[in-house]
């Protein structure tokens, strides 16, 4: 999957979750910033089971760090997208930022 594609999703489904959920731009903006505070947590959870560090009744489920780690990008993608950010470009400069510090 390139940028682009994950861009294109971001606006699609963004609509359909502003449509379905009846939000205007503010609130679809504050939820998606919930929401990936909640992914994040999902994360976390996911890192802790993968080095066996969780509750044993949350061991018993399978390790789906890798869906976690993909509903984060796409949340800050969509994020992004209802914030009006050219998101493969910010990342572009963030990498940039960080390599500079290697120079």
């Amino acid at each position: 999957m390139e940028m682009k594609d994950l861009q294109k999703f971001a606006k699609e489904e963004s609509e359909r979750l502003k449509k379905r959920m009846g939000y205007g731009d503010k609130e679809f903006i504050l939820t998606n910033a919930i929401k990936l505070g909640e992914e994040l947590g999902e994360v976390n959870e996911e890192v802790l089971k993968y080095f066996k560090y969780a509750r044993k009744e949350k061991m018993v489920k399978e390790n789906e760090l890798a869906h976690e780690i993909a509903d984060v990008l796409i949340v800050s993608t969509i994020l992004a997208e209802s914030l009006g950010i050219d998101i493969e470009g910010a990342l572009k400069e963030k990498i940039k930022i960080a390599e500079e510090r290697y120079k």
